[in-house]
């Protein structure tokens, strides 16, 4: 509604409801993939760069502390990227 100016049809909606669910067994598939696939130092690192930003951030300065990612934020991000994406957004009046 706040992308086109109007509400979704039923097939938008359906559509939309589609990729959200699609989106969030997908993306936790590759977490598990992409965890299974990291070897013992890749994983070390990521474990010291996530505790080195989480120190920053208290300290008062640098990025606030990561939180473990979220497959609903992340279905709902890409969801309304590719709604800004589309032709129908570009080319309203």
């Amino acid at each position: 509604r706040y992308a086109f100016g109007r509400a979704p049809s039923n097939g938008e909606y359906r559509a939309c409801r589609s990729f959200l669910n699609d989106f969030d067994d997908a993306w936790l598939d590759d977490q598990r993939d992409r965890a299974r696939s990291e070897s013992p130092q890749e994983r070390r690192r990521r474990f010291v760069a996530q505790r080195l930003r989480e120190r920053s951030a208290g300290a008062g300065f640098g990025p606030a502390p990561t939180a473990l990612p979220d497959p609903e934020r992340e279905a709902w991000t890409a969801l309304c990227q590719t709604l800004l994406q589309s032709s129908e957004f570009r080319t309203l009046d």
